[in-house]
């Protein structure tokens, strides 16, 4: 193909909603190469149906994400290291409507472009120095379950501002640049990345004479399991498997329990204090208690309910029906470990959208939540 083409509730419904979220195999695939010091490449979708969506490629192979629904990876896989050899960052268009591809539907359907569609990429080689690095700031957020907003120039219109130039605004309210910005622009691009930390959502914007991907960086939501079952099992491998944080909490130490959950996250021998505070820490969270034991789950639940969890997934009716004025707390249903899983992933999942926190008191010891409005509220209150 000629080059010219590509110029520089239903409860389950609720597995599949929500905002963008930055896959954790890119963050955890990206991780492993930046130890290895092996070279790799970023394409991020701009202009299209899914804007943020990432495809994390090496010289050898593809490893993570996906761009225009996958039907780029061939194309991408073959021609990016060629297209970045300058190393900058390069934005490339793939339209339908190009002579070289509009005639030949087989084509069309091979890019997902659809009917007269197009789609942009940015191709950016990884670890530029000085470069803000969108995998390796959302790894930092994953750590700190502190979220993050990073605009991206995709366009720009009579200024010197380059495409893949990007500025990043942290919860903290630390700001990070690829180079330093006239203070009218980077003014206009912070006042904007603040909106974009408060809501959640990626869009793209014209600012000024500039065109940018706004993106909210959230952390992926906590599931901690409580309980040792293996009708936990499924719901561990369930929620890892749709990308969440899965912490499981045990109250005695085993190995036969860390290989039980070998897909989890975390496996804590820890106390239910210490569980409340992880959950005080984490930006979304959402627990299911299923000690199989009545008391054990009934001071869990009390030891939860004080927490700005979302939700509360409880195996017992006795136990659900301690609390039945709370919304957050609901039975697991289901006639089997799957089904349970199912529905509570799904319940959770509901619970957790949108990805903003819930309005609460916190206590003085506790962390503050990462929305920079409710940071500058605490500051200004002491």
């Amino acid at each position: 193909m000629n080059e010219a083409a590509f110029t520089t509730p239903a409860p389950f419904a609720f597995l599949h909603r929500g905002p963008p979220m930055i896959d954790k195999n890119l963050i955890e695939s990206a991780a492993r190469l930046r130890k290895q010091n092996e070279p790799y490449i970023v394409a991020t979708a701009v202009r299209s149906r899914r804007p943020g969506s990432r495809l994390l490629l090496t010289h050898y192979r593809w490893l993570a994400g996906a761009v225009s629904g996958g039907s780029l990876h061939g194309e991408l896989s073959a021609s990016a290291w060629m297209h970045t050899d300058a190393g900058g960052p390069v934005l490339m268009t793939y339209d339908a409507a190009h002579p070289d591809i509009a005639g030949d539907e087989d084509l069309v359907a091979a890019f997902g472009l659809g009917d007269g569609g197009t789609v942009d990429v940015i191709l950016e080689r990884a670890g530029a120095p000085g470069h803000v690095d969108v995998l390796e700031l959302a790894a930092r957020c994953a750590e700190t379950q502190r979220r993050a907003a990073v605009a991206t120039v995709i366009a720009s219109y009579g200024c010197s501002a380059r495409i893949g130039t990007r500025v990043a605004l942290l919860a903290t309210g630390e700001l990070e640049q690829d180079a330093p910005l006239e203070t009218e622009r980077r003014d206009a691009l912070t006042a904007e990345l603040r909106a974009v930390l408060e809501t959640g959502t990626t869009r793209i914007a014209r600012i000024g004479t500039l065109e940018v991907l706004l993106e909210a960086i959230v952390p992926a939501p906590r599931l901690f399991v409580v309980g040792e079952s293996y009708d936990l099992v499924p719901l561990v491998q369930l929620a890892k498997h749709s990308g969440w944080e899965v912490i499981v909490c045990a109250d005695t130490e085993g190995r036969t329990t860390r290989e039980r959950f070998v897909m989890a996250d975390q496996v804590l021998v820890t106390t239910l204090d210490e569980v409340a505070t992880r959950i005080f820490q984490s930006e979304r969270a959402a627990v299911v208690i299923a000690e199989q034991d009545f008391e054990m789950d009934r001071l869990a639940l009390e030891a939860f309910r004080g927490t700005p969890v979302r939700y509360l997934g409880v195996a017992s009716a006795r136990v659900a029906r301690l609390a039945p004025d709370d919304p957050r707390i609901r039975e697991l249903l289901g006639d089997t470990p799957v089904d349970r899983a199912f529905f509570a992933l799904a319940s959770a999942r509901g619970a957790v959208l949108p990805p903003t926190p819930v309005n609460r008191t916190e206590p003085a010891d506790r962390p503050l939540p990462s929305r920079p409005s409710a940071v500058l509220a605490a500051v200004a209150a002491l």
